[in-house]
């Protein structure tokens, strides 16, 4: 009987070692999600923000105060976030009410630019579970749309607009 050589031993071992390596790699990824807790596994991608389910409990202003708001916010914004009265909703403003725009419940939320309401005011509608926001801005100049809204949001927008700012006093 012939002795293998050297060399060859060690490639037959090395075989056998790389397919240990793939049959634990297979057996490691087989594992149900628990045993891969348990035994310290990589842990699954985080998921998106969770929709939060005390969101048609809390009041409205609490919702506008959140900061995951205030980011999209002025994100969306853009440039005119440079304006505090836009970026900070900081001028007078009614309280922020539940509204249904289209089969969804938003939080409306009327504020303008403080000492210039007439000419400088906003309508917004913010949708907490999802996180969509989308606004009509006034200025003396002319109107602004923020957000991606349909033809329909927009008309629904300008009404609301009209109804909270150019309404007949009362």
């Amino acid at each position: 009987m012939r002795r293998p050589r050297r060399g060859a031993i060690i490639v037959i071992a090395m075989q056998c070692r790389f397919r240990l390596f793939l049959v634990c790699a297979l057996g490691a990824l087989a594992l149900p999600g628990w045993a891969r807790d348990q035994l310290g596994g990589p842990a699954p991608p985080p998921s998106p923000a969770p929709r939060s389910p005390s969101a048609a409990k809390d009041k409205p202003a609490k919702l506008l105060t959140d900061a995951r708001f205030r980011r999209t916010w002025r994100g969306l914004l853009g440039a005119h976030a440079r304006e505090p009265w836009l970026a900070q909703m900081n001028g007078p403003a009614p309280e922020p009410r539940w509204v249904y725009v289209g089969g969804s419940r938003y939080v409306l939320h009327a504020f303008c630019k403080p000492h210039d309401c007439h000419d400088n005011n906003a309508v917004m509608l913010y949708s907490p579970f999802d996180l969509r926001i989308h606004a009509w801005v006034h200025r003396g100049q002319g109107n602004m749309l923020i957000g991606t809204s349909s033809p329909a949001m927009a008309g629904e927008l300008q009404r609301l607009w009209r109804r909270e700012w150019r309404a007949p006093s009362r």
